[in-house]
C-alpha cells in the first residue's frame, strides 16, 4: 500500500467482488518511523484477528469506490424505562476512557424507552473494547460488557453514506443472546425454531421459540444469504448451562 503521511495507507485493487472480506498484514520497518521501509529481519502481522466486510462504499468517480476502513460506525441502542438520560462510558475515547462525565450521551426515540447513538470507532478497536451503560448517573451493575462488533454484519443506512453501520443492542444489567444459523428450508411454510431447556424455549415439551429470516449477510463461505435468527434477554445466570436445538416446524 502506499504511505500517505500519518497513519494513511491507501491502494487502488480492481474487480473486487462486493461480497469479499479482507484484512491488513502489516510489516514493520527497521527505523520505526512509520515510513513504510519494510525491516527484512521482522515477522508481519494481521493488523486486526477478524476479517473485515466490503461494505456499500462511496462513488468517487469513474465507477470506482472508496473503501474507508480508518473508522467504523457503531450503534449502541438499548431500552431503559423512567430514565431522563441515558450514556454508554467505555475503554475508547469515543467512550470517554472510563470517565463518566465524557461518557457518550444516547439520544431517546421519541416517545419510546429506546436510547441509541452512532459513533465512529477505529476499525482495528471494534472487537477490543469494553463498555457498560449508565442510566441517570447511575452505572448498571455486572460485569463489564465486551464488544462482539466484529461478529455484526454491518448494514447500510441513508443517514450514514458510504460505510456500513454496526449495530450493537443491549438489554439493559442482562445479555440479549443472538442466535444465528444459516439453513435454506424447501417449504415457504417451514420456519425454523429453537426448542430448549430456557423457558422462552418452550423448556423441551413447550412451544419452541420461532426464528424470522434477517438481513442479508456475508457467510462464512463468503458468499451473500440470509440467516435464520432470534434474540432473547436474559441475566447472567439465566444463560448457564442452557442446552437447546434447532428445529423446524
Amino acid at each position: 500500500m502506499k504511505h500517505g503521511g500519518g497513519n494513511v495507507w491507501t491502494a487502488t485493487v480492481e474487480d473486487v467482488p462486493v461480497d469479499c472480506r479482507y484484512r491488513y498484514l502489516v510489516q514493520p520497518d527497521d527505523e520505526g518511523k512509520g515510513k513504510g521501509k519494510a525491516g527484512a529481519g521482522k515477522e508481519p502481522r494481521w493488523e486486526t484477528d477478524y476479517m473485515l466486510p466490503l461494505t456499500d462504499t462511496m462513488v468517487v468517480g469513474g465507477g470506482a469506490h472508496e473503501q474507508d476502513d480508518s473508522m467504523v460506525p457503531i450503534r449502541f441502542i438499548i431500552k431503559k424505562q423512567g430514565a431522563s438520560s441515558v450514556a454508554v462510558q467505555g475503554s475508547l475515547p469515543e467512550l470517554g476512557s472510563w470517565n463518566p462525565k465524557k461518557a457518550l450521551v444516547l439520544d431517546r426515540v421519541p416517545g419510546k424507552d429506546k436510547w441509541e447513538k452512532i459513533v465512529l470507532v477505529p476499525s482495528d478497536e471494534i472487537a477490543k473494547f469494553e463498555y457498560k451503560f449508565m442510566a441517570d448517573d447511575k452505572v448498571e451493575s455486572g460485569s463489564n460488557r465486551r464488544s462482539d462488533a466484529d461478529l455484526v454484519e454491518p448494514q447500510v443506512e441513508p443517514a450514514v453514506p458510504g460505510r456500513g453501520v454496526i449495530t450493537l443492542t443491549s438489554v439493559w444489567e442482562g445479555l440479549l443472546v443472538r442466535f444465528l444459523i444459516f439453513h435454506p428450508l424447501e417449504s415457504a411454510n417451514d420456519q425454523m425454531c429453537i426448542s430448549g431447556s430456557h423457558p422462552c424455549m418452550g423448556e423441551w415439551l413447550g412451544k419452541p421459540m420461532g426464528m424470522g429470516l434477517g438481513n442479508t449477510r456475508t457467510l462464512l463461505t463468503g458468499v451473500q444469504g440470509r440467516c435464520w435468527e432470534a434474540t432473547f434477554a436474559a441475566a447472567d445466570a439465566d444463560v448457564v448451562n442452557v442446552q437447546y436445538r434447532y428445529c423446524i416446524v
